[in-house]
This record gives C-alpha cells, sequence and structure tokens, in this order.
C-alpha cells in the first residue's frame, strides 16, 4: 500500500474530513527503555537493588505508554490557498482542525515552487493544543517570483503523553497555485506590419471607422452624419465630411530568451523577460491584437498568435512551463523554423543578449523580412551583490560584449533598445518606435 493510499485527498469542497492517524514511538521511548534496561541489567549484576528500583519505573511508564495509549481522532478541514497570486503577495493555507480530546498538534505543509519563508522554522506551525472547538492555523509563505506554486499536502503530528509515543497523519492537496509576474503597467505598443482585417487599434493607410483624421473632402452619399464637418461646410459652401484612418488590429510575436547561465534555475534574465513579454502581451491584448510566443534559447517552444481570453491563457501557461523546466544546451538549437512565425507578424525578442546563439538567431529573422524589434534587459542592477568581488575589468568587458552585440544586430537593421531591469515596458516601446500611444486600455 502507498503512502497516498493511506491519506484522504481533499478536493475543492472544504468539509472536515478525519485523518488517519499512524502509530510511531516518541523521541523519548528509546532514552527510557535503554534507562530502565540498563538500571534492571546493572542491578542484578552487581547484586544493587536499587539500581533496579531506580531503572524499573523507566520501563514500565515506556511500556505503559506503548501499550494503552489511545489513538486521537482529529478533523481537519483545509481552506486552500487562492488559485491565483501576484508575485510578492503571501501564498495563505488554514487548517482548521477539531479533536476528540486534548492533545498538542504540530502542522506543516509540504509547499514546492518560489517561495520564502519569514519563519526561520520554515513550512512548520507553532504547536497548539487542540481540543473539541475549532483551532485554525495560517501557513503563509511569500511568494518570490512568478512560476507555479505547488501546496501537496499538510502534515500533522501528535505527541504523546511525555513524549513516548506519536502519532502522524496528513491530508493531500494538490493544489495549484499560478503566480504572475509583477510587471509595471503598460500603455505604450508597437506598431502592426501587416494589420490583419480585424478591428483594433493601430492605424492603417485605408479610411474608415477610426479616431485619428486622415482628410478633409466632399461629402458623398452614404457618410455618416457624425463624418459631416460643419465648420468646413459654413466656410466652404457646401456639405465637407471628415475621413479617417481605420484602426485594425495586428499579430505580435514575443521571442523570449530562455538561455541557462548555468546558475541557479530559473536565471535572474529569463524571470525579467517574463516580467517584460507578459506586460507587453496585456498591452496588444487589451488592444485586440494577436500575441504568440516563442520560447528559444536554452530549449525551444512556440505558442501561435492567439487573442483574446484564451490566447492570454495560454502565454500563461508557456511561462509557467519554461519557468519551472530546466531546458538543453542552447549550442543545441541555433535556428527558429519558419512556421514558428507568421509571415507579416511584429517580432519583438526580449533577451539579455548574453548569448550568441541567441543574437545568430535574431539576425536570421531579419533576413527573412521580418520586423524585428530587440528589447535588451540590462541586468547589472540584479547582479551588484554578486559583481561586488568581481574585478571592474571583468564587469567592464562584460557589458562591451553584450553592447557589440547590440550594435551588430541594430547594423543589420534591427531595432534595439537597451532597459534596466525592472523598469516600466513604456521605456522599451519609447526607445523602439520613438513615440508611445497614449489611447486608455480597458481593464
Amino acid at each position: 500500500m502507498l503512502l497516498r493510499d493511506l491519506v484522504p485527498v481533499l478536493g475543492s469542497d472544504d468539509a472536515a474530513t478525519t485523518v488517519p492517524l499512524r502509530r510511531e514511538r516518541g523521541p523519548r521511548l528509546g532514552a527510557y527503555v535503554v534507562l530502565g534496561l540498563a538500571g534492571i541489567v546493572l542491578g542484578l549484576a552487581a547484586s544493587r537493588v536499587e539500581l533496579v528500583v531506580l531503572g524499573a519505573p523507566f520501563l514500565v511508564l515506556a511500556v505503559l505508554a506503548t501499550a494503552s495509549a489511545a489513538d486521537p481522532e482529529l478533523r481537519i478541514r483545509v481552506l486552500p490557498p487562492i488559485g491565483r497570486l501576484v508575485e510578492g503577495d503571501r501564498l495563505a493555507v488554514v487548517v482548521e482542525l477539531v479533536a476528540s480530546r486534548p492533545v498538542v498538534v504540530e502542522v506543516a505543509a509540504r509547499v514546492r515552487g518560489p517561495v520564502r519563508f519569514d519563519d526561520p522554522e520554515g513550512p512548520v506551525a507553532v504547536a497548539r493544543r487542540v481540543g473539541p472547538e475549532p483551532v485554525r492555523w495560517t501557513i503563509a509563505p511569500r511568494t518570490r517570483h512568478w512560476g507555479e506554486v505547488w501546496v501537496d499536502r499538510v502534515e500533522l503530528r501528535v505527541d504523546g503523553p511525555g513524549g513516548l509515543v506519536r502519532w502522524t497523519g496528513g491530508a493531500v492537496l494538490r493544489r495549484r497555485v499560478e503566480v504572475l509576474p509583477a510587471a509595471p503597467r503598460g500603455r505604450g505598443a508597437l506598431r502592426a506590419t501587416q494589420p490583419r482585417s480585424v478591428a483594433g487599434s493601430h492605424l492603417t493607410r485605408l479610411r474608415g471607422d477610426g479616431s485619428d483624421f486622415a482628410e478633409l473632402r466632399p461629402h458623398q452619399p452614404g457618410d455618416p452624419l457624425h463624418a459631416v464637418n460643419w465648420k468646413a461646410t459654413a466656410r466652404r459652401g457646401r456639405l465637407m465630411a471628415n475621413q479617417r484612418h481605420s484602426e485594425r488590429a495586428g499579430d505580435v510575436v514575443l521571442v523570449i530568451d530562455t538561455t541557462v547561465d548555468g546558475g541557479a534555475y530559473p536565471p535572474s534574465g529569463l524571470l525579467e523577460a517574463g516580467r517584460v513579454a507578459w506586460a507587453l502581451a496585456e498591452v496588444h491584448l487589451a488592444r485586440q491584437d494577436r500575441v504568440g510566443a516563442v520560447l528559444f534559447g536554452s530549449g525551444l517552444r512556440w505558442l501561435p498568435p492567439r487573442g483574446g481570453t484564451r490566447g492570454r491563457e495560454h502565454l500563461l501557461q508557456e511561462l509557467f512551463a519554461v519557468a519551472s523546466l530546466t531546458l538543453t544546451h542552447p549550442s543545441l538549437i541555433g535556428f527558429l523554423p519558419p512556421h514558428a512565425i507568421p509571415a507579416g507578424a511584429t517580432v519583438v525578442a526580449i533577451t539579455t543578449l548574453e548569448d550568441d546563439v541567441f543574437a545568430t538567431a535574431l539576425a536570421s529573422l531579419r533576413r527573412r523580412g521580418l520586423d524585428v524589434a530587440v528589447v535588451v534587459i540590462d541586468r547589472t542592477p540584479l547582479l551588484a551583490p554578486h559583481l561586488a568581488p568581481v574585478p571592474p575589468e571583468a564587469v567592464r568587458l562584460w557589458r562591451l560584449e553584450v553592447e557589440q552585440r547590440r550594435r551588430r544586430l541594430a547594423a543589420q537593421g534591427l531595432r534595439t533598445a537597451t532597459v534596466p531591469a525592472g523598469a516600466s515596458p513604456d521605456a522599451a516601446v519609447l526607445a523602439l518606435t520613438g513615440s508611445v500611444r497614449t489611447t486608455p486600455v480597458t481593464p
């Protein structure tokens, strides 16, 4: 029988459930048995009755505790955490216990993922006395960065009298919590290279319904009444109508650098790239664009452009998949397949540009005729504590290599912009386009 078969599985309902407890020896049971046997053996060997009298009570207590201790009955009710958080939020697991008789219970939660516990004891909660009245624990670690967090199970430990016997049990949760990137809210959007025939927010040369003025012309049959320019009509003595640029939606593909630098996974560059990508994706999805993703560097995954709520969810799951997996070596993959990026899409690469393979792949996209914009993330502020013992010449050489790659891409016709880690995505849009659209975005 497997261990998971011995504990209840808590689903969406949070009804109280009886916890099967397993009896184990307590931390003091071994010491009591050793002292009792030692006293009896030494007393018999030395013919000293006082040694036998001194050791016998320890042995009697050990036998009585293991034979007569009644198993407590615990009922557990777990309020699972919210299924979606933002990095930096606390993930709260609330445990409520009721016991058939007063016992001291210690509660712990097994949590996997990017979390940290403020309590030095980690995921273990303070032991409390539990009786017929409900007693609650709250275990609330703080999320460190975006990704997936799994709350696997809640474990219980009940210590018997004198610490001679112990009962352990638990409840399986298997609750997945999504931690979203906490990127600054952006308002700027890149212009679409080839807008689709779907209403959106990108200006085109076509005339139609829109908000930006195109030209003034004589009124024609079929023009709506709101298009009439009454001031121009009064000046010219005939009906004049305003023409506006139609606004269409476009395809945006975010190429995210997932190169692993050999340190902790996921690396800081990938985490920052994910924040910028998520901020840009939300801006373009709010403007009715379709957004896709290519996760390239230490592995290769891609998501075709999609729009709406479904596109948002698919992109989020792709980011979570990369943040939780260690991928292959970057030298194994040196190109992007043509079908990963549709023709006419605006490509936005988000990278630290610390790898030549990724820079070569971006240059190949430009040679295909795609409009490629590169957001280079300067993660020097993130690495400042680790760069303190490094000679300044080595740090300067490293930054010069990154800058040389950026200039080489710019010379090949790619739009490039360098932004510090943690900056608003508007800074990248401003550097890439020279202007930021400030059309209000509906949340």
